[in-house]
C-alpha cells in the first residue's frame, strides 16, 4: 500500500476538504485506481469509512468509476443514489479523521 498517498488522504480528510486526482500525483485511470482501492480496501477491512471518497474528478466533484467497483459499495447502487451514498460517506470520512490519530 502506498502510505505516503493514505497518510496524504487523511491530512486532507482532517482539513475537511476534498483533492482532485491530479494533485496526488499519481496519475489517472488505471494505476491511480489500483492506489486507491488498495487504501480503500484496507480501510474497510479495519472498519474505518472509505478515504478514497476525498479523492474527486475536477471537471465532476464526484469519485471517479472506480470508486464505484470497490467491494464495499453495494454493487446494485443507481446512479442517481451515487450522489447521495458518496456524500455520506465523505461525511464519515472528515468525522472520523477528524477526531482519531493517523495509524
Amino acid at each position: 500500500m502506498r502510505q505516503d498517498i493514505r497518510d496524504r488522504l487523511i491530512r486532507t480528510a482532517r482539513s475537511g476538504e476534498v483533492i482532485f486526482y491530479r494533485e496526488l500525483g499519481i496519475g489517472r485511470g488505471k494505476a491511480a485506481g489500483r492506489i486507491l482501492n488498495e487504501i480503500c480496501e484496507h480501510e474497510h477491512s479495519q472498519e474505518r469509512p472509505l478515504l478514497g471518497a476525498i479523492v474527486v474528478n475536477k471537471a465532476t466533484g464526484m469519485p471517479g468509476e472506480g470508486f464505484w467497483g470497490l467491494s464495499a459499495i453495494p454493487p446494485n447502487l443507481a446512479d442517481r443514489e451515487r450522489p447521495v451514498f458518496w456524500a455520506k460517506e465523505l461525511i464519515k470520512v472528515i468525522n472520523y479523521w477528524g477526531s482519531h490519530p493517523i495509524l
